[in-house]
């Protein structure tokens, strides 16, 4: 074989380790690049909701976060994402508030910050249909079931459950308003100049008297009432329509 062939063969041999060392290297930066991801801000939103709906499972509702200041994309690797909250208020939940977050991937701590966030809490609510005035009965006929936003309300929501027929409505609400448990009250069961039974606890010894009733009242409501002999006045707490407890 002449020194030329023998050249000739040299340089194919090298371009082919060049080209697989190439290939090689190529392969590495994909595979790399692979194992990264994006993190966004509408997953941190997400995330957060879902932190928010943990924390708090005696609200019985869904979080929504919405962010007020959307963050820059950050890269992450991938694995499984851990977002939890830190220094959360103690009692109640504000419609906007900084919520402090640490965002773990397999357990390794990759972000910690506190953000803005907009917050709402969606519950299954009943909606009045109709304008309802001060003294109407309550009857399902008169609300719609809805999922709402009840964060910025400032008394908590009727349970839907509840049975509306013991209740009447003490504070007019208007058409498309949220029934509150500050909207109703127990239907009266006695009423002004009713007389009824007075019981008197001292002890073991029950003690029964007629009294007169000087105000429409529900059961388990305080009522005033006049004890028909000696015409002293007491207050009691009205049992049902024929008797009050008298402390």
């Amino acid at each position: 074989m002449t020194i030329a062939a023998l050249n000739m063969k040299f340089l194919r041999i090298l371009l082919l380790i060049l080209f697989a060392g190439a290939n090689a290297h190529s392969e590495v930066v994909v595979t790399g690049a692979s194992e990264k991801k994006t993190f966004s801000s509408e997953q941190l939103a997400m995330h957060l909701s879902d932190a928010l709906t943990r924390e708090f499972p005696n609200e019985q509702g869904t979080f929504r976060v919405t962010l007020l200041r959307p963050q820059a994309p950050t890269s992450i690797p991938e694995g499984p994402i851990e977002v939890s909250l830190k220094g959360l208020p103690t009692t109640t939940l504000r419609s906007r508030v900084m919520l402090k977050y640490e965002l773990k991937i397999n357990g390794q701590l990759i972000k910690a910050e506190s953000v803005p966030t907009e917050i709402q809490l969606m519950k299954e609510v009943l909606v009045s249909t109709r304008r309802l005035n001060r003294g109407e009965a309550l009857g399902y006929a008169d609300f719609s079931l809805e999922i709402k936003d009840v964060m910025g309300l400032h008394q908590p929501p009727l349970d839907p459950a509840s049975d509306l027929s013991i209740y009447e409505i003490n504070y007019t609400l208007m058409h498309g308003k949220i029934l509150t448990n500050r909207s109703i009250r127990k239907n009266p069961v006695v009423d002004r100049r009713d007389i009824v039974n007075g019981w008197i606890k001292q002890g073991l010894l029950q003690i029964n008297l007629k009294v007169e009733v000087m105000e429409e009242a529900a059961p388990g409501q305080l009522v005033r009432v006049k004890n028909i002999r000696t015409k002293k006045y007491m207050r009691g707490v009205v049992q049902d329509e024929n008797s009050i407890v008298i402390p």
